[in-house]
């Protein structure tokens, strides 16, 4: 591979990453838009569920991250 096409790859790498993550962070902050919304008694579960949610787009977000950046 030339350093061309190195350096070709890495911005497509960098544009992909800052898209994803726009979108992963987007996403992430809607569910805390709306735990911040639900009240903390009676709404547990969906809490739970919210969480769980945002953890799961997060651990998503890292692993794209690192595959982007081998």
């Amino acid at each position: 591979m030339t350093d061309k096409e190195k350096h070709l790859r890495a911005e497509i790498s960098q544009a992909l990453t800052r898209r994803i993550y726009s979108v992963f962070k987007n996403e992430i902050d809607a569910g805390n838009r709306v735990l911040d919304q639900l009240p903390e008694k009676g709404c547990e579960t969906r809490r739970r569920e919210i969480v769980s949610e945002i953890n799961l787009i997060s651990g998503l977000l890292n692993k794209v991250r690192d595959e982007l950046w081998k």
